[in-house]
C-alpha cells in the first residue's frame, strides 16, 4: 500500500561538508566547495531553490546536485543576503565533485 509514497529525493545537507544526494535507492556524495566564505547567512535557501528550479525544470538529480552545491557556495562567497551572481554559480557546478555511495 505504501508503495510509490514518500520522497523521490532527499537531501541531507552537510553544511561547509557538502551534502548527501539519495534517488531511487541510489545515493552520492558532494564534497563542501572551498570558497573564501562572505556571510554563510542564505546559502541553505540558494541550495534549496536551486534544487527545486532544476526539479521544476526536469533535471536529472547529478545535475541538480551540482546546481545546488554551486549555488550555495556562491551564496556564501556572496556579501550580505543577496543572490550569487549566475556566473559564479556556473564555474562552481563545473567544479562539484559527486561521488557514488550506493
Amino acid at each position: 500500500l505504501a508503495a510509490g509514497l514518500g520522497p523521490r529525493r532527499v537531501v541531507v545537507s552537510l553544511g561547509a561538508d557538502g551534502a548527501v544526494f539519495v534517488e531511487d535507492g541510489r545515493a552520492w556524495a558532494a564534497p563542501g566547495l572551498p570558497v573564501a566564505v562572505a556571510s554563510p547567512v542564505g546559502a541553505g535557501d540558494a541550495m534549496v531553490a536551486a534544487l527545486a528550479m532544476a526539479a521544476e525544470g526536469g533535471r536529472p538529480l547529478v545535475e541538480a546536485a551540482a546546481l545546488a552545491m554551486a549555488a550555495g557556495a556562491a551564496a556564501a562567497a556572496t556579501e550580505g543576503t543577496g543572490p550569487p551572481a549566475p556566473e559564479s554559480v556556473a564555474e562552481l557546478a563545473r567544479r562539484v565533485e559527486l561521488r557514488p555511495l550506493v
